[in-house]
């Protein structure tokens, strides 16, 4: 509402918690306000009745609870009432009084509408008076980087401690390594391959703070992926990154709708390639070490996609920034964990 402050007229907010609060500016206030909505309301009844072309039917529905403010069926019978054109005529099931009203040539023979309208309405279609069905919820829509499954979610511990074994850095440094892999992995196939080195060494000059990282090792990692002769495509042009999915999967016999984000994505002659990225610490560098939720993600991913290139071979592998390791998942693998899932 409008308050003065001085000789200045500013917007704010009066808090009225119930009816014993309010006053004649507050009531100014209330009535502008349900003006303004009314008028919107009318508004909106204008825009819909210019667009008819030929014929306009207005429906309306009442609750149990009546309403002060008139419905759009009521403001059109209080307008066209009486007016030249207007006629009634009885409803064929409740027997009340419907309004016709013809507005100059009509394209209809006399009686056309009124005979149209009665075909319409003259059977009660049977959902109009029976008990409607259940409502069905659909199950809840899983995100596969959570697993969100029955299955719980496998935290594998290392024998490894984080605190008294030799750890590559400290967490920070790990942490900044593993964001500057995943931003060289999601920015560098955009480059042209001529510029990609120098272009990632001035990154991770600025990234990682000069000399004091062995830039050299993460740079031969990095390209060490990139150059990977298996999935060499998903990292060249015209592969994409962060490419947002959804579908549906049947798990343990039923129909689990499934949305993710998959980090890097291509689509070749005769495979799809699809990688995610990982930043856990200790990294595993080989299959048999990758923990079941990730294996789980990716074998949901490659089920979405699977129905969209039926003839194409959907392959995985995951990398891990902290490495960064690149692990190719295999097809067995992969069916090994969805069938986990489904016998969850």
């Amino acid at each position: 509402v409008p308050v003065t402050i001085g000789n200045q007229s500013v917007d704010g907010f009066v808090w009225v918690p119930n009816k014993e609060y309010r006053n004649s500016a507050i009531e100014r206030v209330r009535a502008s306000l349900t003006e303004a909505q009314l008028a919107e309301y009318k508004r909106l009844l204008y825009v819909g009745m210019t667009r008819s072309e030929d014929v306009l039917i207005v429906c309306g529905y009442g609750g149990l609870k009546t309403s002060s403010v008139p419905t759009w069926i009521d403001m059109v019978k209080a307008a066209l009432s009486g007016m030249d054109g207007a006629s009634e005529f009885p409803h064929p099931v409740t027997d009340e009084p419907h309004l016709v009203f013809r507005l100059g040539e009509t394209i209809f023979e006399e009686g056309e509408i009124h005979d149209a309208e009665l075909a319409i309405v003259h059977e009660t279609p049977v959902w109009l008076t029976g008990k409607l069905p259940p409502v069905v919820l659909p199950p809840r829509q899983l995100t596969p980087s959570g697993i969100g499954l029955a299955i719980e979610e496998s935290f594998e511990c290392s024998a490894r401690s984080p605190v008294l074994d030799p750890q590559e850095g400290n967490p920070s440094e790990a942490m900044k390594r593993g964001s500057a892999v995943h931003r060289l992995l999601e920015v560098l196939p955009g480059i042209d391959a001529a510029l990609r080195e120098a272009a990632a060494e001035r990154y991770l000059s600025r990234a990682l703070g000069g000399t004091s990282h062995d830039t050299r090792r993460l740079l031969d990692q990095v390209f060490t992926i990139l150059n990977d002769p298996r999935f060499n495509p998903v990292f060249a042009k015209g592969s994409r990154a962060e490419v947002s999915i959804g579908g549906t999967v049947m798990i343990g016999g039923q129909a689990r709708g499934i949305s993710g984000k998959i980090d890097r994505l291509a689509v070749t002659n005769d495979r799809v390639l699809i990688v995610d990225y990982k930043t856990n610490r200790p990294a595993p560098k080989r299959q048999a070490d990758v923990q079941q939720s990730h294996l789980a993600q990716l074998a949901l991913y490659r089920s979405v996609l699977q129905p969209l290139y039926p003839d194409k071979q959907v392959e995985a592998a995951l990398v891990y920034t902290e490495g960064p390791h690149f692990i190719h998942l295999d097809a067995a693998a992969l069916n090994t964990a969805l069938d986990a899932l489904n016998a969850s």
